[in-house]
């Protein structure tokens, strides 16, 4: 492709999306994402990583202000979230007052309503978990 009509315009690369967004991911994987950040910031593009998990949770910030937390959610004993801004700008990172209610059995019960399936159908999906 290397370019030229392909990219002159947005129909043009609208039109070529999915072999530029190949050869952005083929050119991209060739460095670190590091490799990238440094000269995108060097330009002036404002530019941030994609974390996964383990990385948001490791992150230096998240950790120095305070904004990993656990929390009790039903049916499993704690899961880890990250406060969010406001949290933060309220002072209370780090903590959350409670749990989200459980809403389970009200979900179930508007979603059945709202399937206009006869209650054998219904019952089919409760099996399988889908409801």
């Amino acid at each position: 492709m290397g370019g030229g009509r392909a990219l002159q315009d947005q129909p043009a690369r609208v039109k070529n999306r999915v072999e530029i967004y190949r050869l952005i991911n083929a050119l991209t994987a060739t460095k670190p994402s590091s490799y990238w950040m440094e000269g995108l910031e060097r330009l002036g593009v404002p530019v941030g990583p994609v974390n996964d998990i383990a990385q948001v949770f490791s992150d230096p910030h998240v950790l120095a202000r305070g904004m990993k937390v656990t929390m009790p959610i039903r049916p499993r004993p704690r899961v880890r979230l990250i406060s969010s801004a406001t949290d933060q700008a309220l002072g209370i990172s780090g903590r959350l007052p409670s749990p989200a209610p459980d809403l389970r059995p009200a979900h179930r019960r508007g979603a059945e309503g709202a399937l206009f399936m006869e209650e054998k159908e219904i019952a089919e999906l409760r099996v399988k978990q889908v409801i």
